[in-house]
């Protein structure tokens, strides 16, 4: 299970998390489940990109401004 986790990782230039590797399994024909393919990774030191910006709001922290001064 691994080593196809290994190679969905590879041949998708490391860009897939456990969510992705899973869809990609269970389209192999593999009943497996999330929680599982997430434990794999982390423990053979597989880990995706993070792709997603940081979200940016123009709303102020009206909190930390008040203890700031």
């Amino acid at each position: 299970m691994v080593e196809e986790i290994r190679e969905i990782h590879a041949e998708h230039l490391g860009s897939y998390g456990a969510l992705r590797v899973r869809a990609e399994l269970r389209g192999f024909g593999h009943t497996v489940n999330r929680k599982r393919v997430a434990r794999l990774m982390r423990k053979h030191g597989i880990i995706g990109r993070h792709l997603r910006k940081e979200k940016r709001t123009t709303i102020l922290d009206v909190w930390r401004r008040r203890w700031r001064t």
